[in-house]
């Protein structure tokens, strides 16, 4: 049905490389500071892989998978997509799709391979991807759920975990359904958030220091050169002008950033902490101080002691964090 697969820059293996964390954790921050670096080629948005495309193929024969996957994985180049007319104008849509096709049907069929194969087809139409590529960088929130799967896949992968004060992460979370009418749950978010911690630090614990970065997004935020310097020694790459300007589509377009306050600016500003005082009501802020005490002191935040506290668990929570599971465990 397609061409033959076209040719890889001589030379070109870029090893993969996972963003993890979870939402609202300046994930998409660090994403798009290293979005135009030569050296990496950076997904265009959020793959999400693993959630929304991998449950749909996995069962399928080789034949049927890239089809199938074609709607899911490259949605933000469909046509009508608003995220790819307002980042994406200089990549044709109908080379991505072509490429993604040539790579899969050159690779082994695996399911895994569709990842691998958007990716470099997204660096072939932009591009990106050329003989000085190191890695592919990935970003999806809560990946980490799935450390052994994206371990067994990517064998040589690395992976950067990035945390946020999980107060803040809530307070953000809490802005944003607030303004649409609702209120979210502490107990879920503390369910999600301590997983989150659990599945990096599995990583960490198989493959080791020397693939694995823990940063932290206040870190990033209030000395993002010292940040990105460790970002640079801990990929070996070099520093270049285009680490510090936060952007889209491989560096072409700025980013205003994607701020719970709705204050967008194109460049990387201060965190606001302790927002939470105003946000998040006095049992809220008991749930998540209670319940992830263990996990914010393993990525370095002073903690308070809950000694003496105790959350209560409601039956419709428990149904949320049932459902959380099997969704991020299929």
């Amino acid at each position: 049905m397609y061409a033959a697969p076209m040719e890889l820059p001589r030379n070109v293996d870029p090893t993969p490389v996972f963003i993890l964390g979870s939402i609202r954790s300046g994930t998409t921050l660090l994403q798009s500071l290293l979005d135009g670096h030569p050296q990496l080629l950076v997904d265009a948005g959020e793959s999400r892989f693993i959630p929304r495309t991998f449950p749909y193929v996995r069962f399928l024969p080789r034949h049927r998978r890239a089809i199938a996957a074609e709607r899911r994985l490259l949605y933000l180049f469909a046509d009508g997509s608003r995220y790819g007319e307002k980042y994406l104008q200089h990549v044709a849509p109908a080379e991505v799709r072509q490429s993604f096709h040539r790579f899969f049907d050159a690779s082994r069929g695996r399911p895994a391979d569709l990842l691998t194969s958007y990716l470099l087809a997204y660096g072939v139409a932009s591009g990106q991807l050329t003989e000085r590529t190191q890695y592919w960088v990935e970003k999806t929130p809560y990946h980490e759920l799935h450390a052994p799967r994206l371990l067994r896949w990517f064998p040589s992968c690395r992976a950067i975990y990035l945390a946020r004060d999980p107060r803040d992460v809530f307070s953000s979370i809490q802005k944003r359904a607030l303004r649409k009418g609702s209120r979210a749950s502490a107990r879920s978010f503390s369910f999600a958030w301590r997983k989150s911690v659990a599945g990096a630090r599995w990583l960490h614990a198989r493959i080791g220091g020397s693939r694995t970065l823990f940063l932290r997004y206040e870190d990033l935020s209030r000395d993002p050169g010292r940040a990105l310097r460790e970002i640079r020694e801990f990929l070996d790459i070099d520093d270049h002008p285009k680490l510090h300007q936060p952007t889209k589509g491989g560096g072409r377009v700025p980013w205003g950033g994607n701020p719970a306050s709705g204050q967008r600016s194109d460049r990387v500003r201060p965190p606001v902490t302790y927002d939470w005082l105003e946000w998040l009501s006095e049992q809220e802020l008991q749930v998540v101080e209670t319940e992830l005490g263990e996990a914010a002191r393993f990525v370095g935040y002073d903690w308070p002691d809950a000694q003496g506290r105790r959350s209560v668990i409601d039956p419709a929570t428990w149904l949320r964090e049932i459902r959380f599971f099997l969704k991020h465990r299929l």
